[in-house]
């Protein structure tokens, strides 16, 4: 588990460098429910380095599972109008976007692939001017992970759940070099000597 200097660290991280997130910019978090913690922690960075607003879309993994294997194909291919007005509103405030990655890698095991792959059509579909928007960077964008159980698990299979969530932590930290005294200087610094070395490539 990290600790709390590099908890805060890495949500600054997440703030200043990986969104790039701009003064008076309004901020878009997009958290499983079972990383709040870690989602307001990167508000309140947000709000620390200025930002405007932030929002909050949470998801839910385990209902998401139970809408798949209970809900009808119609019913779980009808994205709400309100979802797409909302994505349509972060466009239009040109909002900055912070994604947190946890999720359990099995969550649809066992669920209708059919009904799966038609719900995946759907939500993409709708989703389409949001996709484009982050793709084309018109959005400024990241995405962060912080382990699960069932995700420490599947990379770590033979250690307890409790060892393998710690595993994952101390790769999280050297990966994201939150195991330096300022991750943010030394991320700053690596990105510098990428586009150093790709002007030398090119």
């Amino acid at each position: 588990m990290l600790t709390e200097k590099q908890l805060q660290n890495f949500a600054e991280l997440a703030v200043r460098v990986g969104a790039n997130m701009q003064k008076g910019q309004e901020v878009v978090i997009r958290c499983d429910v079972n990383c709040q913690d870690f989602a307001h922690l990167i508000a309140q960075k947000a709000y620390e380095f200025g930002a405007k607003k932030v929002h909050m879309e949470w998801r839910d993994e385990k209902l998401d599972r139970i809408n798949m294997l209970n809900a009808t194909k119609d019913a779980i291919c009808d994205i709400p109008k309100y979802q797409t007005e909302l994505w349509n509103y972060f466009i239009d405030r040109k909002c900055c976007l912070i994604s947190i990655s946890a999720e359990d890698p099995n969550k649809y095991k066992g669920c209708d692939a059919n009904k799966l792959s038609a719900y995946q059509i759907a939500f993409q579909t709708a989703r389409q001017l949001f996709r484009n928007a982050t793709m084309s960077n018109y959005l400024r964008w990241t995405i962060v992970s912080v382990p699960t159980p069932e995700w420490a698990k599947q990379v770590f299979p033979n250690d307890p759940v409790n060892v393998a969530v710690d595993k994952m932590w101390d790769a999280i930290a050297r990966i994201m070099r939150l195991d330096t005294p300022d991750p943010t200087a030394a991320w700053r610094k690596h990105i510098e000597t990428l586009v150093s070395r790709a002007k030398f490539l090119t």
